[in-house]
């Protein structure tokens, strides 16, 4: 039998314990047939196998039907995608897998639960992308491991999977998210993690779509405040605190003008070319705060500099969290523009 610690385990009932036990047996034994007298409905099933496979993202091997009487699910039949001898394999690459990231961490400077997130998070933006083209694996571990490509619910499991082994708690969120660079909601998967007795929310996938030639934190660490902004969470999850966020550690947050200034007076000291990000508070998001930021950005560049050379600021933003990514670089160096 196998061991069940999770917080999704543990808030299920005494009755739907029994069956996410039984479902998750089976699945790992994969059982081709798995009983069920628990008087779940089609629903509770479909919710308790989510938490299944938030839970456990080793299993990325099956899909389902039902058998279902008077509206009870009476049998959880599994469709497996590998058979048990061909998941067994991919098992051992991914344990391989698994202690090549170990080792490379152990590179790092730190070794705290801050450092192991911040590790995991950059090595996300720096090889993963975010696909559709391998689908039989993208929602699963399969994808990032194996193909480096997955979508959220598979990017997702993948940061659960790799944080835990590294020793931080961490779990799989399912709400709905508005993207950045769309304007419309839409089903989504993140994660929440625990960093020194606190939660926060963290969203790999959206800093993955917004990063481009410097990674983007924007969705790093998050209070539930902040993430509900752009995001609708499905589940209960433990709360999610302030203060932890990557703008707040790194001294990147303004309130006013007068802290932007000083900001970007940190970046552009004794640099021909600054790119940076920053998060201001406070403020209702109009186009005038672009053109503030811009002005101000370089305002400052050319007192720095103590030039006039002719000088070009660009500015991207993330609207609903109102963080301005900034890049200052004389016009000599466009070939390097982003736009």
């Amino acid at each position: 039998m196998h061991t069940y610690e999770s917080d999704y385990f543990r808030r299920l009932d005494m009755n739907k314990r029994d069956a996410y036990k039984r479902m998750c047996d089976g699945l790992l034994d994969h059982a081709k047939v798995i009983n069920l007298d628990n008087d779940c409905t089609v629903e509770e099933i479909k919710k308790i196998y989510e938490y299944i496979l938030f839970d456990h993202p080793r299993i990325f091997y099956v899909a389902y039907e039902f058998k279902v009487a008077s509206g009870i699910v009476t049998q959880f039949i599994p469709k497996y995608t590998y058979t048990k001898g061909e998941a067994k394999k991919i098992d051992a690459k991914i344990d391989k897998y698994l202690e090549g990231l170990k080792e490379e961490f152990k590179k790092e400077d730190e070794t705290t639960d801050l450092a192991k997130e911040r590790f995991v998070h950059d090595y996300c933006l720096r090889y993963l992308s975010y696909d559709y083209t391998f689908k039989k694996v993208s929602h699963t571990v399969i994808g990032p491991i194996l193909n480096k490509k997955g979508v959220c619910d598979g990017i997702s499991k993948f940061c659960k999977l790799v944080l835990n082994y590294l020793g931080v708690n961490a779990l799989v969120v399912s709400g709905e998210g508005r993207n950045p660079s769309k304007s419309r909601n839409e089903p989504h998967a993140w994660n929440v993690i625990e960093i020194d007795g606190y939660w926060y929310h963290l969203d790999v996938t959206y800093n993955m779509t917004l990063s481009d030639k410097i990674n983007r934190y924007d969705y790093y660490n998050l209070a539930d405040c902040d993430i509900m902004r752009d995001h609708k969470i499905n589940d209960v999850v433990p709360v999610c605190n302030t203060g932890g966020s990557y703008f707040e550690r790194e001294d990147l947050v303004a309130s006013n003008l007068d802290e932007l200034r000083c900001i970007i007076d940190r970046h552009v000291q004794g640099r021909e070319r600054a790119h940076f990000s920053v998060k201001l508070l406070g403020r209702a998001f109009t186009d005038n705060i672009v053109n503030e930021v811009m002005k101000c950005a370089l305002e400052r560049y050319q007192k720095n500099q103590q030039n006039n050379v002719d000088t070009k600021v660009n500015v991207r933003y993330n609207e609903r969290q109102m963080v301005f990514e900034i890049l200052i670089q004389p016009k000599t160096l466009l070939n390097n523009l982003w736009c």
